[in-house]
């Protein structure tokens, strides 16, 4: 009578699951290092919350009104 052993199906599930993984780390450090050169690159967004948006508002309107305010490079 032949028993059926579940260690050899378990055995082959394990491996295709340690080959699955190693496919998918070695697109994952590739994508990694996409994300770190593209960072290196480029410069770095940093999104700032004022304090207070009615000073950033009324400045805004300022120079909007008044365009001989602006520093010369803004200028078009």
């Amino acid at each position: 009578m032949n028993a059926w052993n579940p260690n050899t199906v378990i055995g082959d599930v394990q491996l295709m699951s340690m080959a699955s993984w190693m496919n998918h780390e070695e697109k994952r450090v590739e994508k990694v290092c996409n994300l770190i050169g593209r960072d290196l690159s480029e410069p770095l967004m940093i999104i700032a919350k004022p304090d207070n948006p009615s000073a950033m508002i009324s400045a805004h309107q300022h120079l909007d009104n008044s365009p001989q305010d602006l520093p010369k490079y803004i200028e078009q």
